[in-house]
């Protein structure tokens, strides 16, 4: 991200993000490969006068890996490891702004006082209020949307596992 050869893309990436919101919009990005280049992102960002907030959407990484092996075919080892990758990185750069987590299970029990947490934590307001958004999100939000549910992992787990499940509880 600091090659003098990119140059040219994070100007079009600017140009591109100004062009496309607006003063007061909301964006918001859910990819986990973001993270890979967030440092990139965060100087374009910085670029355009956009400042950041960050919000974790946690799945445990036994979900994560359940769903890397499905769509993937992934290793246990792999995905726990690209898990932990993805989180780490993220964690890393954004430190500095506001951030949040929110934990996929808990926001799928109890969707507004979830959103109101994060309000909260980010100390901000989204463009509908909680309160105004709760009944929808009662209707629309249900714990059957998690694919993979997985519990916290008994002492049976590899090394790699136990690794990923240390560094969901920190975050």
């Amino acid at each position: 991200w600091l090659a003098d050869d990119l140059a040219p893309y994070s100007a079009e990436l600017t140009r591109i993000v100004l062009r496309d919101t607006t003063e007061g919009a909301w964006v918001a990005i859910k990819d986990p490969r973001t993270c890979r280049l967030l440092p990139w992102w965060l100087s374009v960002l910085k670029e355009a006068g956009i400042a950041p907030v960050f919000l974790f959407a946690l799945r445990r990484p036994a979900e994560g890996y359940k769903s890397l092996e499905k769509r993937d075919g992934f290793s246990a080892d792999q995905a726990y490891l690209l898990w932990c990758q993805h989180y780490l990185e993220a964690e890393q750069w954004s430190r500095g702004h506001p951030r949040a987590a929110l934990e996929f299970g808990a926001f799928l029990e109890t969707p507004a006082d979830e959103m109101q947490r994060v309000e909260d934590a980010l100390g901000i307001r989204f463009p509908r209020s909680v309160e105004q958004a709760s009944e929808d999100l009662a209707a629309f939000i249900s714990p059957s949307l998690r694919h993979h549910a997985a519990g916290v992992t008994t002492q049976s787990a590899s090394r790699i596992e136990a690794l990923a499940n240390a560094v969901f509880d920190a975050l």
